[in-house]
């Protein structure tokens, strides 16, 4: 019998085999990898949105020294007014997954910030007890309306802060200063 030069039939059928069972399984893993990354960007976009949020959220309230919660979606209080010193003021409005920032001084619009937020539902929180202002936020897969309360509150985000923390000692300094007169 003659050396073969060739491969046969049957041996290159089951390399094309081989080869196609390796590339489903890269496309696979693939569409995993994509998949994985588009969700780590969008936490990441999401952790960058609520630290901003806080952050500006806590110094807003830190700072006032007025606040008012109006409701507007039945009980779902949406509007938080924020009255800062010399006629400036804070709005925040939740509408839906969007929350907008807007500092006002007089009527005039200085700026507007948009928070994208990706839960389903916010709002805000007064206690005047406490002088408390609260932003209570429900993250993606959860709704505001759940039927169990400890449910519902174990799945809450909130950012609080307390009213006017950094005119503590206004009222202090000015009762000393009105002595030293």
């Amino acid at each position: 019998m003659p050396a073969r030069r060739g491969k046969t039939l049957l041996e290159m059928i089951v390399v094309i085999s081989i080869l196609a069972v390796v590339m489903v399984l890269g496309a696979r893993l693939m569409v995993l990898l994509m998949r994985a990354s588009d969700n780590s960007t969008q936490s990441l976009i999401s952790t960058t949105t609520l630290f901003r949020l806080s952050r500006d959220f806590r110094r807003d309230v830190h700072a006032a020294i007025d606040v008012s919660v109006e409701r507007s979606r039945g009980e779902i209080q949406n509007r938080l007014l924020l009255k800062l010193p010399k006629a400036n003021e804070v709005v925040y409005v939740s509408e839906g997954k969007q929350l907008h920032r807007t500092l006002q001084r007089g009527k005039k619009t200085v700026r507007s910030e948009r928070f994208q937020l990706s839960g389903s539902d916010s709002r805000f929180e007064w206690n005047a007890a406490d002088r408390l202002v609260s932003f209570v936020y429900w993250p993606k897969g959860t709704k505001a309306t759940d039927k169990s309360t400890k449910n519902r509150r174990s799945k809450e985000m909130r950012i609080e802060a307390i009213l006017g923390r950094d005119h503590r000692f206004t009222a202090m300094s000015e009762a000393i200063d009105r002595e030293e007169k």
